[in-house]
């Protein structure tokens, strides 16, 4: 408030400003470097002493209305802030918004392809500024039942200015995945393709590696990459219902009534009382003998 009262002594007009930003030095007592809301109108930012791009830019990501960038692993679970790749993720990490964070915020038009049939697909590299070759590959992962859908996103990662400058060798070498969702409580994420390392600074499908989705039906071969962008092969194939067949019921054997009593044969589950006339026979059987089967 006292910002603001200074601020209009001075004669600005506060109700022409959509964003107010708060820059004050360190306070220890705050702790963290940054707050902010997400969205609003007026968006708020705080900035406690950290006035590098990394606090600023993710900050302001808030106010532009984004969450933070998750990444996936192998079992489905979602680490907060995981994605080394977004400035909305790992702390410390300064590169350019998730493709679903882009696209969240309509930075994608025109520069997205949506893939929904197979072919060979290139891919520019995601800091490039030209557009003739699109960024962003986008297919369709799965509908929920209430009609959500989710997507894949495929880019390629090559450092810059201000894009990871200091991204792994491995991420600048292959092809990165992201999905995200209609639905706003599935958390955007980068999906970790090198499960078997504890970081996700190596999230990259390799050359000649595939990403398969059994349920989407879905193959992703990665052809090739340089600097210029990848080449990627995506096949969609369709998925089978499992075949769910009826039990099998074997009624128990039925033998024909006999009057007399002789023999007694026993299976598992009934036992048969035969004549002595037919009984004789049966592996030297004596009569009013149990047999077992």
């Amino acid at each position: 408030d006292e910002a603001h009262r200074a601020a209009q002594a001075q004669g600005v007009d506060l109700s022409a400003y959509q964003r107010f930003l708060y820059l004050f030095p360190y306070q220890a007592c705050i702790g963290a470097p940054g707050s902010a809301t997400v969205g609003g109108n007026p968006s708020l930012t705080w900035v406690n002493g950290s006035f590098g791009l990394r606090t600023l830019a993710h900050e302001f990501g808030h106010n532009l209305g984004l969450g933070h960038s998750y990444a996936q692993r192998a079992d489905g679970t979602f680490i907060d802030y995981g994605d080394p790749l977004d400035v909305m993720g790992t702390p410390g990490v300064v590169g350019h918004f998730s493709p679903p964070q882009k696209e969240q915020l309509g930075w994608l038009d025109g520069d997205m392809q949506m893939v929904d049939t197979d072919g060979d697909y290139q891919i520019t590299p995601y800091s490039h500024a030209q557009q003739v070759v699109p960024h962003v590959l986008k297919i369709l992962k799965a509908t929920s039942e209430s009609g959500l859908r989710s997507w894949y996103y495929l880019s390629v990662r090559q450092p810059s200015v201000f894009d990871n400058p200091t991204l792994s060798t491995h991420t600048q070498s292959g092809i990165v995945i992201h999905t995200g969702s209609e639905d706003p409580h599935v958390p955007n994420a980068l999906i970790d393709l090198t499960p078997a390392t504890a970081t996700f600074k190596d999230p990259a499908l390799g050359v000649g590696q595939s990403f398969i989705d059994t349920k989407a039906g879905l193959t992703c071969m990665h052809l090739e990459v340089g600097p210029n962008g990848a080449r990627v092969r995506i096949r969609f194939w369709t998925v089978l219902p499992p075949v769910v067949l009826p039990p099998v019921v074997v009624p128990p054997p039925i033998l024909p009534s006999l009057p007399d009593q002789g023999m007694t044969l026993t299976t598992d589950k009934t036992t048969y009382v035969l004549p002595t006339a037919v009984t004789a026979p049966l592996r030297g059987g004596v009569a009013g003998q149990a047999i077992q089967f």
